[in-house]
């Protein structure tokens, strides 16, 4: 990583407690993890990492793994393996790969953020207009029945007997109305 002048900042450390300690501290953006330590292991490193920071990509270097151990770790999390004889050529793109995985990641949560705030926005406008159209729709309601109240007044109450002087119901013409207010 020095030799492709990788700018970035290390921790080493050789126990759990240290990794613990240092993972708490530090705040690492990557992981590398020695798959074979007197005591402690790269599984081991991968389960901390898992718990204590889920969204930092944890890279497993080991010198000699079967391929079960290695899937089993990229079953667990692991974001990469890369072989310690096939270093120099695998260990730079594993890196760049996992960091630009992190990136991505991160873009589309805050995408995610970004659309989850606009659909609270959108809700609450779309609550503001409802309540606008309610109340406007109570005031048009009002001004309807007021409009037919007035011209109900401007109607008959009774229709004329003819001849003027037969008496109610006796009426030589008979008058039906049906009013539709609009």
């Amino acid at each position: 990583l020095q030799r492709i002048e990788f700018d970035f900042a290390s921790s080493h450390v050789q126990t759990g407690d240290e990794y613990e300690n240092e993972i708490t501290r530090f705040q690492p953006d990557l992981i590398l993890a020695d798959f074979k330590l007197p005591t402690f292991d790269g599984g081991q490193a991968l389960a901390m990492a898992r718990k204590m920071c889920p969204d930092v990509p944890v890279i497993i270097v080991s010198g000699a793994v079967g391929e079960e151990t290695a899937v089993d770790l990229l079953k667990n999390g692991a974001t990469d393996f890369v072989l310690k004889d096939r270093l120099a050529g695998r260990l730079v793109p594993a890196v760049r790969r996992a960091l630009r995985e992190v990136e991505e990641r991160e873009a589309r949560r805050q995408a995610e953020e970004n659309l989850r705030a606009l659909n609270e926005q959108l809700e609450q406008r779309v609550a503001e207009r409802t309540r606008e159209l309610w109340a406007k729709n109570a005031i048009m309601e009002e001004d309807l029945g007021m409009a037919r109240e007035l011209q109900l007044a401007f109607l008959p109450q009774h229709f004329p007997s003819i001849a003027s002087d037969a008496a109610n119901g006796s009426s030589a013409v008979k008058f039906c109305s049906i009013f539709l207010p609009s």
